[in-house]
């Protein structure tokens, strides 16, 4: 689900891609999987960012946002559905 986020959203970016630079989920995959996390939030661009190669795999699992910031940040949309963080 990430890759297709990052294929429909990222237009700007994608020839970065494998170019020295990394998808990273700002709340890491591991997080997500301990805390349950709904793969649609996980994949979700509030979650996703292109970083340099070393800074993701400096970061490796830990992650730059908590849960509820990102539901925060997701909330805030335009786009924000209610039933679309019902887990």
């Amino acid at each position: 689900m990430s890759e297709r986020t990052f294929k429909n959203n990222f237009f700007e970016q994608r020839e970065l891609r494998g170019k020295g630079y990394e998808l990273d989920h700002k709340l890491s995959i591991k997080d997500g999987y301990d805390l349950e996390v709904p793969p649609e939030i996980m994949a979700d661009t509030a979650n996703l960012r292109l970083v340099p190669f070393m800074v993701n795999r400096s970061k490796a699992s830990r992650s730059i946002v908590t849960y509820e910031e990102l539901l925060e940040e997701i909330s805030e949309r335009d786009d924000f559905r209610d039933d679309y963080l019902v887990t």
